[in-house]
């Protein structure tokens, strides 16, 4: 593994672990900085203060530039959806933890995108950090499921979830809990040496996301926790998934070509297409389901 320096002060890895008959699979290099501190624009590591402007901010400077990275400085900052852009990639310093608000409010209106970190419509982007020991001892994002729990059923051995309704005009049918990670429509993504842990809903969602490399993550959920997916393909191609660790309540890795209907209904604007060209590897994986699980896309009625 390669080692290579950026203007900072800050070793990043590039993906060079992949075998050389592996040609087709995403395997990006980092670029060269500039660095836009969170810090800076007002986020404050208290755990306690609302940092989701300040992390709005950060990218749009980011965006202007073109490229670069938002840095996260060790800390606890408290967030609502963070939303990513092309070009720019969130870096979490070691001990930076991203934590999940625990009020809907703070997630947007559509409950189909409550994650922590999202990102729509972008490209060459994603979440990373930097370490040297080859697994995620760095960033961190941390989700609400504690907050969540109202009771434990001991015969199931599972804890008893409070849901959230979504709004008047458009209650949740799916999950109706937010998850960790979210990307859509997004292509040459790189989630990199970071750990994702206490989700409350599906800790990733990768929904017709190509060019994905998955790599040294650290996924951890309660196994009584009933929806805590560590990672949801929904239609996509040219995935690796490698090099990491999951112990969760539910499917470790699932794949799906489109939508389970009752979770996410309807689906969005866009193609129903395969899950093609995955690679799995050196994965240790513990679930209270299925370690690995393929499911076909169900239309709703009115649709077929």
């Amino acid at each position: 593994m390669l080692a290579v320096p950026i203007r900072g002060g800050i070793d990043l890895w590039q993906h060079s672990a992949l075998k050389a008959d592996d040609s087709e699979a995403w395997n990006p290099y980092p670029v060269r900085g500039p660095f836009f501190d969170v810090n800076h624009f007002g986020a404050k590591a208290d755990n306690a203060t609302l940092n989701t402007p300040a992390f709005t901010r950060a990218f749009a400077a980011c965006r202007a530039a073109g490229f670069g990275y938002v840095r996260v400085p060790a800390g606890a900052y408290r967030t609502g959806r963070v939303e990513l852009a092309s070009g720019c990639y969130l870096l979490l310093q070691p001990h930076a933890i991203i934590q999940g608000s625990t009020e809907q409010s703070d997630y947007g209106s559509d409950w189909d995108y409550w994650s922590i970190v999202f990102g729509r419509n972008v490209s060459n982007t994603g979440v990373i950090s930097p370490t040297a020991d080859g697994l995620a001892s760095g960033g961190e994002i941390r989700g609400i499921l504690w907050q969540l729990v109202v009771g434990y059923d001991a015969q199931a051995n599972d804890f008893k979830q409070r849901r959230w309704p979504g709004n008047e005009d458009d209650p949740c049918r799916g999950v109706c809990k937010p998850g960790n990670l979210f990307l859509q429509d997004a292509t040459n993504i790189t989630v990199m040496s970071v750990s994702l842990t206490e989700s409350a809903g599906w800790t990733q969602i990768y929904r017709r996301v190509s060019n994905l490399l998955a790599d040294r993550l650290i996924v951890r959920n309660s196994v009584q926790w009933g929806t805590g997916d560590g990672m949801d393909v929904e239609s996509g191609s040219n995935l690796t998934f490698a090099n990491s660790v999951m112990k969760t309540g539910d499917d470790n890795l699932a794949f799906r070509s489109g939508s389970f209907v009752y979770l996410r209904t309807p689906w969005p604007a866009g193609p129903i297409a395969p899950v093609s060209r995955v690679r799995v590897r050196n994965m240790t994986l513990t679930s209270s389901s299925s370690a690995i699980k393929f499911e076909q896309s169900v239309l709703p009625v009115a649709e077929i």
